[in-house]
C-alpha cells in the first residue's frame, strides 16, 4: 500500500532519519520471534548499515504478514506503516509526514507557488481580510475574461483537528469561488483521516474521498521537502468548477477593490 501524498519509499527514508526504524524492527521482532531470538535479532540490527537495515525490516515485515495471525489481511507495507505510526511521537510524525504546527510557516511558499503557477491572475493575500458577505480563503486569485471574473480560492491548513472546520468554512468560500483548493501537508491529510478512522492505512483515502465529494481540490505541500530545498508542492486533486452565486461574488470583489463592474 502507499499514499498519494507521500511515497512509501520516502516514508521509509524519513523513518530511518529520525531513527524510528529500530523501534519498528524491535516491535516486529518481539511479535515474530521467541524472546531470546528477538533480543539477538535486535542486537544484530543495530550493527547493520542503513541499506541493510531497510532490507531486514522489510524481510521481517513480510514474514509477519505471511505467518502471524495478528497481521492477517495486512500486506508488509501496511505492517511497517501501522507499526511505525503507532510508535512515532507526534513531533516525529510531523517530521516524517512533512508537517508543521503553524499555517503561517506555509504561507510564503504557497504565495510564491500561486504567483508562479497562476501568473495571469492577481494573487491577493486574504488571510486577515474580513467580509460581511462570507468567509474568505487565505489566498484569493482573480482574473477577468470575456465571461466576467474568474475567482479561485486557496485555504491553507496545518493542524489535523481543523479539517472539519475547514469543510464548514468551505461552504462559505464556494459561494463566491469558481474553484476551491485546500493546501495541506501530508501530515494534515493522514492525521485528519486517522482521527476519523483510527486506521492509518485508510486515513488518507478517507480525507481524499471527502474532498472529492465536496468538490474541493487539493495541493499537498511537503514541509520536509521544502527544508531540503526540493520541489515541495504537488496537485493531488483537481478542483471541479463550482456554480457560484454571482451577486455574492461581485460584492466580495468590490470589497477587495478589484471589481470594475462588468
Amino acid at each position: 500500500m502507499t499514499f498519494e501524498t507521500l511515497s512509501f519509499e520516502e516514508f521509509i527514508e524519513r523513518v530511518k532519519e529520525v531513527n524510528s526504524d529500530f523501534d519498528c524492527f524491535k516491535q516486529l521482532a518481539n511479535d515474530y520471534y521467541h524472546k531470546n531470538e528477538a533480543l539477538l535479532k535486535v542486537k544484530q540490527y543495530r550493527e547493520f548499515t542503513s541499506a541493510e537495515k531497510e532490507k531486514q525490516l522489510i524481510a521481517l515485515a513480510k514474514k509477519c504478514a505471511e505467518e502471524l495471525p495478528k497481521y492477517n489481511g495486512y500486506d508488509w507495507k501496511q505492517i511497517i506503516l501501522d507499526t511505525c505510526h503507532s510508535l512515532l511521537s507526534n513531533n516525529k510524525k510531523i517530521i516524517v509526514f512533512g508537517g508543521t504546527e503553524e499555517e503561517t510557516d506555509l504561507y510564503p511558499s504557497v504565495k510564491k507557488f500561486l504567483k508562479n503557477k497562476y501568473s495571469d491572475y492577481e494573487v491577493i493575500d486574504t488571510t486577515n481580510k474580513r467580509t460581511k458577505f462570507g468567509r474568505l480563503a487565505d489566498f484569493t486569485i482573480v482574473k477577468k475574461n470575456i465571461f466576467g471574473w474568474r475567482v479561485l480560492s486557496f485555504e491553507v491548513k496545518a493542524k489535523p483537528e481543523a479539517f472539519d472546520y475547514f469543510l464548514n468554512q468551505a461552504d462559505d468560500i464556494k459561494k463566491h469561488s469558481d474553484k476551491l483548493y485546500l493546501f495541506a501537508t501530508p501530515y494534515f491529510i493522514i492525521e485528519a483521516g486517522y482521527k476519523k478512522t483510527k486506521n492509518v492505512a485508510s486515513a488518507e483515502k478517507t480525507v481524499l474521498n471527502l474532498l472529492k465529494k465536496e468538490g474541493i481540490g487539493l495541493y499537498v505541500i511537503d514541509n520536509y521537502l521544502k527544508f531540503k530545498r526540493k520541489e515541495a508542492v504537488k496537485l493531488v486533486i483537481e478542483a471541479p468548477d463550482i456554480e457560484t452565486k454571482k451577486e455574492i461574488k461581485n460584492k466580495i470583489l468590490t470589497e477587495l477593490d478589484v471589481n470594475d463592474s462588468d
